[in-house]
């Protein structure tokens, strides 16, 4: 009986793709991709490029060193540099960014003042700068010591040694000199004390103006103008309309010459006269518009601490003539009546303020809870049978 035994060699080569025949190949692994075409790779830096290098070979240590160092500078001029402003794009964007800087500053300034909490120490500020007007005086009333006259008796520069009958001349003439130069310092701490004093009246009447002057607008478009609206703040006016585009600088500039060639007694026989303004189309629609108070807490605190009645007491209590003591007790009265009155007031027309919304969404709440929620979304029950 012959048995045979098929024996597999240890080390017979397997099929690889590239041995076996295209239909095995498809069958087995697709339709394979078409060739890519072999791309050289260029050399990068000089010393890649040199024969040396190619054949890998180096004539000496120095090859080596002056390679490596050619790839770090390569390396070094793949991240190109930003580009420095010369001095003409410095002075081109000079007004652009010093109108960016100012708008900034501008805006920071007025972020910072209109916090809640500097209204108290910008009214203390103003407080001492009105004091400070008042004791620079010399005869101010808010003076604790009395107005003192020096007197002035003849020094070493305007006596000399002459004869006795001349002291009298050279006496007359100091005390007239320094009369003269009292009364120009008085003049001018007068008029440095008025000053500051108008300042700080125009500062608190400004701020008043902007307290007040604050409103917010309001458009009633729902309610009919047959339905009078009695209200001081409201008005029937058009509905707001896109505005005109502003001119240019060329139109600007095309207008004044034309303004200026029309002055000119022969010329303006040349120049066209001006167009006549564009007459508004009339509007038969009317709407109620509603300026409503829109209160800023710092100029509402400023207000309460420094008024224009603080300001305008502060300017007259120094001139009234009164002594120091009366003039420092009358001044912290006042002061402190205007400033309790003002902030009593404020905060009784706050809490008015609050008392009313809360009664408004209250009623509101009342009325969504008996009338509009029950027909909104009415309670029924679901009746069903059950057969068994």
């Amino acid at each position: 009986m012959v048995r045979e035994v098929s024996r597999r060699e240890p080390h017979a080569p397997r099929p690889s793709y590239h041995t076996m025949s295209p239909y095995v190949q498809r069958a087995i692994h697709g339709t394979p991709p078409p060739p890519s075409t072999p791309r050289r790779r260029w050399p990068s830096t000089p010393a890649q490029a040199s024969p040396l290098h190619l054949k890998v070979a180096y004539a000496s240590p120095r090859a080596m060193a002056s390679q490596t160092s050619n790839a770090a500078d390569a390396e070094e001029s793949d991240t190109i540099p930003p580009r420095s402003n010369t001095w003409q794009d410095r002075m081109e964007q000079l007004p652009s960014m010093a109108m960016a800087y100012l708008q900034d500053w501008w805006m920071d300034l007025a972020s910072f003042l209109h916090q809640t909490s500097m209204g108290l120490p910008m009214g203390l500020l103003l407080h001492a700068l009105s004091l400070l007007s008042q004791v620079m005086l010399p005869d101010s009333s808010f003076s604790l010591r009395a107005a003192s006259r020096p007197s002035h008796r003849a020094s070493s520069l305007f006596a000399s040694k002459r004869r006795e009958a001349d002291m009298h001349g050279q006496h007359a003439y100091s005390a007239r000199l320094g009369h003269m130069i009292l009364a120009q310092r008085v003049a001018a701490l007068q008029f440095t004390s008025r000053m500051l004093s108008l300042v700080l009246l125009v500062l608190a009447i400004g701020n008043a103006y902007l307290l007040f002057s604050k409103r917010r607008t309001y458009r009633l478009w729902y309610r009919d103008e047959r339905s009078t609206l009695r209200n001081p703040h409201a008005s029937l006016e058009a509905p707001p309309t896109d505005p005109a585009p502003g001119l240019t600088w060329g139109e600007w500039a095309h207008r004044i010459m034309i303004h200026a060639a029309r002055q000119v007694p022969i010329v303006e026989w040349f120049v066209p006269p001006p167009p006549p303004p564009p007459a508004q189309p009339p509007t038969s629609e009317r709407v109620y518009t509603l300026r409503v108070w829109d209160v800023y807490e710092a100029p509402l605190r400023l207000f309460t601490v420094y008024s224009p009645a603080h300001a305008l007491w502060w300017a007259v209590a120094g001139s009234m003539g009164m002594s120091a003591f009366m003039s420092w007790i009358v001044t912290a009265v006042l002061m402190a009546l205007f400033s309790v009155q003002s902030w009593f007031l404020a905060q009784e027309y706050h809490a008015l303020v609050q008392d009313r919304q809360v009664l408004s969404a209250e009623m509101l709440r009342e009325y969504d809870e008996k009338f509009v929620i029950p027909r909104a979304m009415p309670v029924v029950r679901d009746a069903a049978t059950q057969t068994a």
